[in-house]
C-alpha cells in the first residue's frame, strides 16, 4: 500500500526464495523409527472398549434404542481418537522431523500423525455414514485384513467424488463461457451516473462490516460528512483505508458505489 505492487512483489519474491533456502539446508526427513507408539494408546483402547460393552449391554437389555446405542459408540470413539491424538503429540519430539513437518502450516497437522503412530480412527462408509467400526491399528503397526477393507471405503469414495465433481465444474466452466464470450469491455469509463447501495445494516450479524465491503470501490456520487458538510470522497474517486476510517467516523451507514 505504501511503496506499490512492484515493491511489494519483489519483498514477497525475497521471502519465497528465503523459504527455499532454509527449507533446502534444513534436510528435514522422517523414517519408520520416529513413529513411536503412544505410550498409553493400550490403556485408552482398554477403556473404550469398557464404555462401548456397557452400551451394547443397555441396547441388549432394551434400555436404549439403536440410534442411541450408535451415537453412544460413535461418540465414545471419537473421543479415544482425540486422547490418541493428544498423547500422539505430547509423545513426539518437538525438534524432530514429524513434528516439525505437523506443525509448519504447509501441509497436513497432527492428525496425520495420529494414523501414523497412534490410531487411524473412524472411517465412513460409501454412504457417507460413520461406521461404529473403528480403526484401532496405526499405519505403522499395520491394519488387518478387516481395517485394510474397511479404510478403502473413504479412497474409493474420494476418487469417485473427485472425477464427478470435475465434471460438474467443466460444466459450469462451459456455460459461463458461452454467456459472457460476447460481452466486450472496450472502455475504462462508461460514463454511467447509476450505482449500488451498500448498507451497512445487517440483522442476522453473518455479513462483513461496512467498511470492509466498500474498501476498494469507486464512489458514485459524493460522500458527505453529514455533521460538517465536507466532501469526504467525490464521485469516481477510490475509497481507500484513509477514506472508510472517515467514513466511519461520520456515522454514515449507506455507500453509493460504482457497480
Amino acid at each position: 500500500r505504501l511503496l506499490g505492487n512492484e515493491t511489494t512483489a519483489a519483498v514477497l519474491d525475497n521471502l519465497k526464495q528465503l523459504g527455499f533456502s532454509y527449507a533446502t539446508k534444513s534436510g528435514i526427513s522422517i523414517a519408520m523409527n520416529d513413529i513411536i507408539e503412544p505410550p498409553g494408546k493400550a490403556k485408552l483402547l482398554k477403556e473404550a472398549d469398557k464404555l462401548v460393552s456397557m452400551a451394547e449391554d443397555q441396547f441388549n437389555r432394551g434400555f436404549i434404542t439403536e440410534d442411541e446405542r450408535y451415537e453412544s459408540v460413535v461418540q465414545v470413539w471419537m473421543e479415544t481418537t482425540d486422547k490418541v491424538t493428544e498423547d500422539v503429540s505430547q509423545s513426539l519430539d518437538r525438534y524432530g522431523g514429524i513434528y516439525m513437518m505437523a506443525t509448519s502450516g504447509a501441509k497436513g497437522n497432527i492428525s496425520q500423525i495420529r494414523q501414523l503412530a497412534g490410531m487411524r480412527g473412524l472411517m465412513t462408509d460409501p454412504s457417507g455414514k460413520i461406521m461404529d467400526f473403528p480403526i484401532r491399528s496405526s499405519f505403522r503397526e499395520g491394519l488387518s485384513p478387516m481395517e485394510y477393507f474397511i479404510s478403502t471405503h473413504g479412497a474409493r469414495k474420494g476418487l469417485a467424488d473427485t472425477a464427478l465433481r470435475t465434471s460438474d465444474s467443466g460444466y459450469l466452466t462451459r456455460r459461463l463461457i458461452d454467456v459472457a464470450q460476447n460481452v466486450i469491455v472496450a472502455e475504462r469509463d462508461c460514463g454511467t451516473t447509476e450505482g449500488v447501495w451498500i448498507s451497512g445494516e445487517d440483522r442476522g450479524g453473518s455479513l462483513p462490516s461496512l467498511g470492509e465491503r466498500i474498501i476498494g470501490y469507486l464512489a458514485a456520487s459524493q460522500i458527505v460528512d453529514p455533521a460538517t458538510g465536507k466532501v469526504i470522497v467525490d464521485r469516481d474517486e477510490e475509497i481507500d483505508e484513509e477514506r472508510v476510517k472517515r467514513i466511519i467516523k461520520a456515522g454514515i451507514n449507506q455507500v453509493y458505489v460504482r457497480s
